[in-house]
Order: C-alpha cells, then sequence, then structure tokens
C-alpha cells in the first residue's frame, strides 16, 4: 500500500477545526450580516479539505451579492456544522455558545432536516417544534434579523426529501417567513447535467482496486477517497458506493450559493428602499456639490483657477455646499518624495492668512456657499494636509487635520482630532481620504455629534478599492458620505448603499500641457442631501 496515504490525515484534522473556528466569527464593520445555519450540507466540510481556497457557500453567496451595486457590502457567516440537527443545536450548548453572541444580525438562513429526520425520535412531531423553538430563541436574540427557511435540496431523492420539506414549508407559512426552496432549481440542474454532476464522489480507500491508487493518487486522503467531479468515473464507477455520497460539490454549492444570492438581492434592496423611505419622508435637503478635478502637480495657481470656474458653475447650479478634492491646490504634490523639501514646504500656507485661502474665502462669500476645500497648511515648522470649512460670509468656520498619513509622516504632521462643525443644515464632521479607511477615526465624528461627513480625497477610487469601504463607513456610523475625489463622485446612504456615483477617467494627475486635452476630464455633480434642518430664505 502506497505510504502517502497515511500523511495527509492529520493536515485535514487541523483543517477542520481552523475553519469551525474562522467562520464563527462574525466581522461586523459596518456590513451586512448574513448567517447560514444548517448541517454538513451548508458547511461543505469535505468540500474544504480538499479545496481550501475555493470558492465555499458563503464566498458564493458574499461575492454574487457584492456585483450588485445596489446592494452594501455584506458578511456571510457560514455556522453550518457536520451531522448537526435543531434539538442537538438548542440542547448541547453551541447556540448559546456560537450564535446567540454574534453582533448585528441582518438575515439569518436555516436549513435542517436531514440529520433531524435520522436522529430526532417522533420526527413527523418533534421537528416543527424544534424549528419554532429555535425561530423564537433567534426573534428574542436578534430582533433586527429577518429569518429565512429553506428546504433541503435534493439529498435522499425519495419520498423522505418530501417528508421533511413539507414541514418546512408548512413551518414557513405558519410562522409567516421567507421561504428559499433550492430544491427545484437543484433538481432541474441535475436534470440538466447529469444526476452525478453537483454531488462529490467518497468511498473506502479498501473499496477501490489497488491497481488505480497510483492514478487516483489525487484523490486519496487518508484512509478515504475524495473526488468532486466525474474525472475518475471512467475507472470506479463500478466500485461499492461510488455515487452514493449526495453531498454538493462545488458546483454544487454555487448552484445553492447562486439561487440564494438572487433570492436575497431584492429581499436586501426592498428592505433598505424601506428604511430609507422612512429615513428620508419629508427630510429637508441641501444641495451638494462635488468638484471633480485632475490635480496638477505643484501649480497653486492654475489649480485655483481650474477649480475656482467650476465652484462658481456648482453655485450657479444652487449647490449650497461645495466641496473639493483632497489637497487640490497644490496638486498632492506630498506624492512626489523628489521635489526638493524647500519647494515642498513652500507650497503650504497658513490659514486664514495664507493668500489663496484668502482668495476661497472671498470667492465663498461672493457666491454665499459653504466650501470645504483641500490644502497644504504651514502652521510654523509643520505642514498639514487639511481641509478648511468656509461659510457664506467667508469667514473660516474650522479646519481639519488629517490622521491617518501613511506615507506622507516623512514631510507632514498627523491631526489627533475628528472634528465637528456647526452648520446652518446640522453638525458636519471632515475626513480626509484615508482617514475613511479607519472606523477608530470615523466613529468619533459620530461620538462628537456630526449628521452627516465629507471626504475630499485623492487615493483608491472605484467599486473595487474604494468603494465598499464608504459604504460600510456609512452603514457602521449611520450616516451619509460625500466623497470627492480626482476621478470619481460618490454618495453613500446611512444604511450602506450608494445613492450617486460616477467614475471621470483613471486619472487622478495630469501635466499641465495636458490641460484640456481628452485626459482633462472634469465636472461638477450635484446631490440633494438629506438634513437636520435648512435656513430660511
Amino acid at each position: 500500500m502506497l505510504s502517502f496515504r497515511r500523511l495527509i490525515l492529520p493536515s485535514i484534522c487541523l483543517f477542520t477545526l481552523t475553519v469551525a473556528s474562522a467562520t464563527a466569527r462574525a466581522d461586523h464593520d459596518g456590513k451586512l450580516q448574513i448567517l447560514l445555519m444548517g448541517d454538513s450540507t451548508c458547511i461543505g466540510s469535505i468540500c474544504r479539505k480538499t479545496d481550501p481556497n475555493a470558492h465555499h457557500l458563503e464566498d458564493v453567496i458574499r461575492d454574487l451579492l457584492k456585483a450588485d451595486n445596489d446592494i452594501p457590502a455584506t458578511n456571510v457567516i457560514n455556522q453550518g456544522r457536520d451531522g448537526e440537527f435543531v434539538h442537538g443545536l438548542l440542547t448541547s450548548g453551541r447556540y448559546d455558545r456560537d450564535i446567540k453572541p454574534l453582533p448585528g444580525l441582518d438575515y439569518v438562513l436555516i436549513r435542517y432536516g436531514l440529520n433531524d429526520r435520522g436522529k430526532r425520535k417522533d420526527f413527523a412531531k418533534n421537528f416543527p417544534n424544534d424549528l419554532r423553538e429555535l425561530m423564537a430563541r433567534l426573534r428574542q436574540d436578534h430582533p433586527g434579523a429577518e429569518l429565512i427557511l429553506m428546504p433541503t435540496f435534493p439529498y435522499f431523492r425519495d419520498q423522505r426529501d418530501e417528508d421533511i420539506n413539507t414541514i418546512v414549508r408548512a413551518v414557513a407559512e405558519s410562522e409567516n417567513v421567507p421561504l428559499l426552496d433550492v430544491h427545484e432549481r437543484f433538481a432541474a440542474e441535475l436534470k440538466a447535467a447529469g444526476p452525478q454532476a453537483l454531488t462529490y464522489r467518497r468511498v473506502p480507500l479498501k473499496n477501490v482496486p489497488e491497481k488505480y491508487h497510483l492514478l487516483i493518487r489525487p484523490a486519496i486522503y487518508g484512509q478515504q477517497v475524495i473526488a468532486m467531479g466525474n474525472r475518475y468515473d471512467a475507472h470506479l464507477k463500478d466500485v461499492p458506493g461510488w455515487f452514493g455520497d449526495r453531498h454538493p460539490n462545488l458546483a454544487g454549492y454555487h448552484v445553492i450559493g447562486d439561487e440564494t444570492a438572487k433570492f436575497l438581492a431584492p429581499l436586501i434592496k426592498k428592505r433598505l428602499a424601506e428604511k430609507n423611505a422612512a429615513s428620508t419622508s419629508d427630510q429637508p435637503t441641501v444641495r451638494v456639490a462635488g468638484i471633480v478635478l485632475k490635480w496638477i502637480r505643484t501649480e497653486k495657481e492654475t489649480n485655483y483657477q481650474r477649480a475656482e470656474a467650476l465652484i462658481r458653475e456648482a453655485a450657479a447650479g444652487g449647490a449650497k455646499i461645495v466641496v473639493t478634492t483632497e489637497s487640490f491646490l497644490d496638486g498632492y504634490a506630498i506624492a512626489d518624495k523628489s521635489i526638493p523639501l524647500p519647494q515642498y514646504r513652500a507650497l503650504g500656507e497658513p490659514i486664514p492668512d495664507g493668500e489663496y485661502f484668502k482668495k476661497l474665502a472671498a470667492l465663498a462669500d461672493e457666491l454665499d456657499i459653504h466650501l470645504v476645500a483641500g490644502m497644504m497648511e504651514a502652521d510654523n515648522d509643520k505642514r498639514y494636509n487639511t481641509a478648511v470649512f468656509i461659510n457664506p460670509e467667508g469667514e473660516l468656520v474650522g479646519k481639519y487635520r488629517k490622521q491617518k498619513l501613511q506615507h506622507e509622516l516623512v514631510r507632514n504632521t498627523p491631526g489627533d482630532r475628528s472634528l465637528v462643525f456647526d452648520s446652518p443644515f446640522g453638525k458636519t464632521g471632515l475626513m480626509i481620504c484615508a482617514d475613511r479607511t479607519e472606523q477608530s477615526i470615523v466613529g468619533r465624528f459620530s461620538e462628537n455629534g456630526a449628521e452627516f461627513l465629507i471626504c475630499p480625497s485623492g487615493g483608491m477610487f472605484g467599486p473595487r478599492r474604494n468603494d465598499p469601504i464608504v459604504q460600510s463607513r456609512s452603514r457602521q456610523n449611520g450616516k451619509y458620505i460625500v466623497f470627492v475625489h480626482p476621478a470619481e463622485f460618490l454618495v453613500t446612504a446611512p444604511d450602506g448603499t450608494i445613492k450617486s456615483r460616477t467614475i471621470l477617467g483613471d486619472r487622478l494627475l495630469i501635466p499641465k500641457e495636458e490641460i484640456g486635452g481628452p485626459l482633462d476630464q472634469n465636472r461638477v455633480f450635484y446631490f440633494e442631501l438629506p438634513v437636520s434642518a435648512v435656513p430660511g430664505p
């Protein structure tokens, strides 16, 4: 017998422990929380053993929902367990240990029945009662969560499946909860692709003739042979039990995950729309404008003139709050460390006594707008990445110094306060670029009473690298965030949904000679921001 068979089992056991620990953790971070509860057909432990880096059920659901821009970022927690049944979950202490403490659950999907049928005495009577008891405890411990029952997929492929699913459907109806029925879709896929297409093969190694052991070496795990697909069917189809295991393979979990995401998406959107309607009904709004404008590095006068034209356009368009990008005046010169230090430091100016601050203040006064502008501040020997907040009288309401500097630390000094400023529209928090990535920073704005947040920015942008972060911060703090960047205008709502987003090119910076050319994409974007109050005429 080949010795390699004996080397794999310990690592499999270790991996099983790792999966159990990882899936038990709820990483909230402002995301929608979706909990999966069930047995081995939920956790898919065998698939995890054979391909730990694959997309498993929770990954499939999460990434399919992520592709929908109208849905905020999600955290899908898989709490399925091999051999679990509802009564055992409730009486063993696992519910109290692993389910009850999970924070902020929004949706709980429940699929049991296979093990209950074999393990629960008087199944037809006790299984529905067990489901109701589980749901009652979930409602008590997670009152904000929507519960969803799931019948099983074609596992036994006989009347036993229907016995389970009849009970689940009846409980869903009596408890008035949604029913996510994957049975029909899974059965249709089996009919189209073949009866074994969505299940793995698992048999004891001793059942397989030794002449095949070298051929099937990649599928040998300890004393078992596990194949996710039909690779070895030509050789092993006559091995007893080769097609006997009906647990889903990775393809099967993609079918279940796809059907689950399709079911959840409209539920999530409807719930978010209802929350938005309730929160914004008869709520006053203020028109905010974002100046999406490419930088010209170190060219303060050029950058000012370019921004001034767009600020005037925004005011003419009815904006009462106008926001530039981060460091719009110096073109985010801190990014270029080859700029000689004296030249770099000379780009900063004192606030409110600097030349360009005075120009911005006069402009806000003339146009009767609130202006948020990013610029480099000089305070004696220190330089700060700063955003100023100027009122319609041209007065400095306040200034905010960026806290998370990263590469900027070699030349700039970090701020240390998440300041909130009074305005006629409510308490306003200003943050800058990378600050949005730290909940410890953003959370202090909320603690200090901010009603909405404005984020001049200039780093990461777009739906892959930036937007989920801003969505999470909005949802985590229950605040609108207006994000203004040289290549993007983004507004996220308190529930994490995207209310406005436009990507404008892929450049943050252009050389001076490209002004007016095809790379010089700039524009004013508007958004009607719900606020607590608006000033009278």
